[in-house]
């Protein structure tokens, strides 16, 4: 088992004190990077992009719900599998909790995957979740974000990645953002923030 040395508490103090500075440079250095990309030039999206839903069709612009900004996660979901991805359901248990707060703040969150709407609302009633998760099945929206792989791309990999993208709405017009794949979205696990704050390695049960 890995495990710190054990020193007195001088010689701890010491030692935190030096973290301490490191951890205030690395919140400024995390502040400034989120103001760059803030600053992100966009893109307008020209396609026309319609999901099923539980309640029928809907294109892009009516998941902001009339607010302005748009997260959307990208969960990954084969239509040929039973479930949804193990690693973004423990992710989605920690966004269903927070996204109460997002419509306050002008922001709307949506999870979007291939797996036919019947399964989506299958997984979404087994586990309790609540937010809107449409289907892309029937249009390109994975493979213009590049959550689906095409085969070469994917033969030693899972063609199916997570992934977060932000949209911004202006009247009618839509804008594409920001997007972030993989290990960019662990900004979402809260868990793992507190496992970093402990002892030891966080102990992944799911793959990187």
């Amino acid at each position: 088992m890995e495990t710190s040395r054990v020193v007195s508490r001088a010689e701890w103090l010491v030692a935190r004190r030096n973290l301490f500075a490191r951890e205030k440079e690395s919140a400024r250095q995390r502040e400034a990077l989120s103001a760059e990309r803030r600053k992100l030039p966009m893109v307008r999206v020209e396609k026309e992009y319609v999901f099923d839903g539980p309640s029928g069709r809907a294109d892009l612009r009516e998941l902001f719900e009339s607010r302005r900004r748009l997260i959307v996660y990208h969960f990954p979901f084969d239509p040929a599998w039973d479930e949804g991805c193990g690693r973004s359901s423990h992710l989605a248990d920690h966004v269903a909790g927070g996204i109460v707060h997002l419509p306050a703040r002008d922001t709307s969150f949506a999870a979007v995957s291939r797996a036919p709407i019947a399964k989506i609302e299958s997984c979404k009633k087994r586990l309790g979740w609540t937010f809107p998760w449409l289907s892309s099945r029937d249009n390109d929206f994975n493979d213009d974000f590049r959550v689906t792989l095409e085969e070469a791309d994917s033969a030693e990999t899972n063609a199916e990645l997570p992934g977060l993208s932000v949209f911004l709405r202006d009247g009618t017009e839509v804008f594409h953002a920001y997007s972030t794949y993989q290990r960019g979205v662990d900004a979402l696990l809260g868990t793992y923030d507190s496992l970093d704050v402990t002892p030891l390695r966080r102990h992944d049960r799911f793959p990187p």
